[in-house]
């Protein structure tokens, strides 16, 4: 979980970048993606970005273990 300060209208865009993470050689680019934080944040819908506030373990409704 990362916690960001940002000061509107000067910072809007949040830039997200995904790594792999190679043993061998340099990390590959695999991913980008551009958040409009202002307009997340004024947004009359719910502006959650889809994180659920429950997850239960279970697959096809059998329990995981703990491994």
């Amino acid at each position: 979980v990362f916690e960001l300060t940002v000061s509107f209208p000067l910072e809007t865009e949040l830039t997200l970048y995904v790594f792999d993470h190679d043993l061998v050689g340099s990390d590959d680019l695999i991913g980008e993606t551009r958040v409009d934080l202002e307009n997340r944040f004024f947004s009359r819908h719910r502006a959650g970005c889809g994180i659920a506030l429950h997850y239960d373990k279970w697959v096809m409704g059998l329990a995981c273990d703990d491994d």
